[in-house]
């Protein structure tokens, strides 16, 4: 659901938007391209938002900045 919300308000905003809909499909898509800013949720399938981030920083390659999201009240 978060996915769906920010992509939608980002609209407005003329940015060009990848969505992934896992932490392992976030990793694969930061092999091939250099994200300006990484919005990600931290209940994901697969993989969490704190993994996967832990992840994108063990890989070696520049990490850009990430806003956390969560739905978690």
């Amino acid at each position: 659901m978060n996915l769906k919300v920010a992509s939608k308000l980002l609209v407005p905003y003329d940015v060009e938007i990848t969505e992934a809909g896992s932490g392992k499909e976030c990793l694969e898509l930061s092999k091939t391209t250099d994200f300006d800013i990484m919005f990600i949720d931290h209940m994901m399938p697969d993989m969490d938002g704190v993994e996967t981030v832990k992840a994108l920083i063990a890989s070696g390659r520049k990490v850009p900045p990430i806003v956390a999201l969560t739905a978690n009240a």
